[in-house]
């Protein structure tokens, strides 16, 4: 898909933000090993969720939907009693949370499972969630005409296990909430980058033990980040459905950092309101900012760094080079491309951004299979003169109404 970025227009906006699939993804998975019924509100309708409804209802489990909710009425093992098929593929695109909490959880069952997943998701680190199922007595292995099969059940031969989250907590994530219902503690060890999400998979893991049956999935911190980047700089911007901070999603913590730089930011019974306030001092007051709570916000801070007057530094960004794409290597095409003074030492693991950048004419840009690269390209390109985006359809992962949300700025 070729979007056409138009020039800014600086208006003040009101727009509303996908909801988390972060935690809409642990709702699922936990809600389809609970008994149920188990009601879900407000599911983002983002491809990685999308995906794992999908692969639930192919599973056996009996999952209705109500508009943006879900009631799922059985369990995962259980229904597979009733399912027809000894050997099920499971279509589970390209998420992170799909794919490697989808084979956690059917390691539960004793059928097999196919795991056929697509794009960059093959290429993306799983010796670590490989490891773990095998201790647990789960065969995973690779294929050709797929990507792992699966062949459960998990033998509970062990009452803790540790898992390397250095990487990515997904794969402790994923063990924690499979295991749980054999009652077998999951340690997430070098929590390097990301802990947050550890802690809220903890958290929800409790809290279904506790009895709860209904949840209602908060915006998402991540895609917050961009209308609050935009309105940090540009203009002035309403969130009409982030009504308060969401401490489970680390990202919210640009809210602060803003506010630090003297962003106004408020909330009000009619949602959050971001309003710049002339030119951004360097971030975090050009001190290292240490990024390992919330990497998925660092191609935002570059991009406002780009902004701001002065040199900003983030540190302990390493873990992007894992993600749907390298973030890295993609943060820096753009700082070259709209000529921002930029340096990163590979051995210190700090990139420096030295803004502001000067204008430049209207650019076509080739994104690369990752949401948040499409988003944050879409925002230099506003910010500057306008231009073209190839392979905008990535959006869809994540936020799919974004061009129409954003578009209007």
């Amino acid at each position: 898909m070729i979007v056409e970025v138009s020039k800014a227009n600086y208006q003040s906006v009101q727009m509303a933000i996908p909801t988390s699939k972060s935690q809409a993804n642990r709702m699922l998975v936990l809600a389809a090993l609970t008994q149920g019924p188990v009601r879900i509100n407000h599911l983002p309708k983002g491809n990685d969720v999308q995906k794992m409804l999908s692969a639930l209802k192919q599973v056996g489990l009996k999952v209705e939907l109500i508009n943006d909710d879900a009631i799922i009425h059985n369990s995962f093992p259980e229904c597979e009693s009733d399912h027809p098929l000894i050997e099920i593929r499971l279509k589970t695109g390209d998420g992170g949370t799909t794919n490697r909490f989808l084979m956690a959880m059917v390691g539960l069952g004793s059928k097999t499972y196919l795991i056929d997943s697509e794009g960059p998701m093959r290429l993306r680190p799983m010796d670590e969630l490989e490891s773990a199922l095998a201790l647990m007595g789960v065969k995973c292995e690779r294929g050709t005409d797929y990507w792992y099969k699966i062949q459960g059940p998990y033998k509970k031969n062990q009452k803790e296990i540790k898992l390397d989250a250095s990487r990515s907590t997904q794969f402790a994530s994923a063990m924690a909430m499979a295991l749980a219902p054999l009652d077998v503690y999951v340690v997430a060890e070098k929590l390097e980058a990301s802990e947050n999400y550890f802690r809220m998979t903890e958290d929800l893991i409790r809290q279904f033990k506790s009895g709860k049956r209904e949840f209602n999935v908060p915006a998402d911190g991540s895609s917050l980040s961009y209308p609050l980047a935009w309105g940090a700089i540009a203009g002035n911007v309403q969130i009409k459905n982030v009504l308060e901070v969401d401490n489970l999603q680390s990202d919210f913590f640009l809210i602060e950092l803003l506010k630090f730089a003297g962003v106004e930011i408020q909330f009000s019974t009619e949602g959050l309101s971001v309003k710049s306030v002339g030119q951004l001092p360097p971030l975090n007051n050009g001190d290292e900012l240490d990024c390992s709570l919330f990497p998925d916000l660092v191609p935002t801070l570059v991009f406002l760094a780009s902004y701001a007057t002065g040199k900003s530094y983030f540190s302990k960004i390493k873990v992007l080079r894992h993600k749907e794409s390298d973030r890295i290597e993609e943060c820096l095409k753009l700082l070259r491309l709209f000529e921002i003074n930029h340096k990163y030492d590979e051995s210190k693991d700090v990139l420096m951004v030295e803004g502001p950048g000067k204008s430049i004419d209207p650019l076509q840009i080739s994104c690369p299979a990752d949401h948040r690269m499409v988003m944050v390209s879409f925002l230099y390109l506003k910010k500057n003169s306008g231009g073209v985006l190839e392979h905008a359809e990535h959006v869809n992962k994540s936020f799919p109404d974004f061009f129409i949300q954003l578009e209007s700025i």
